[in-house]
């Protein structure tokens, strides 16, 4: 399952150094993935923890962003990610990816 999001980065987005706000970025993407997670397995899904988020390059005021979000795999019965999750014993687990493009449109 994918999905796509695009959007023009807005000054009120905007941090002290005049860039976007990775914090939005991060939202914007959690956001488009539970949509994504949602659509798939038709249930609210339940957020257990984020595995890593990278910034390549900075995002100016008035770059297209453009989010892709798909299903990386499925435990349909569940598994153990670690004692530091809490308990999700026999509830499917969903690994999600989102990738961010970044273009100055001209």
């Amino acid at each position: 399952t994918k999905m796509q999001n695009a959007m023009i980065a807005q000054p009120q987005l905007r941090n002290l150094h005049e860039r976007i706000f990775g914090g939005f970025l991060m939202r914007r993407a959690f956001e488009l993935s539970f949509a994504n997670a949602y659509v798939f397995g038709g249930a609210r899904p339940r957020f257990l923890e984020v595995d890593d988020i990278s910034f390549d390059s900075p995002v100016d005021v008035g770059d297209l962003l453009v989010f892709n979000s798909r299903v990386l795999y499925t435990q349909p019965g569940g598994g153990f990610l670690g004692d530091y999750v809490e308990d999700h014993e026999g509830q499917p687990l969903v690994m999600m990816e989102v990738e961010a493009w970044v273009t100055v449109p001209e």
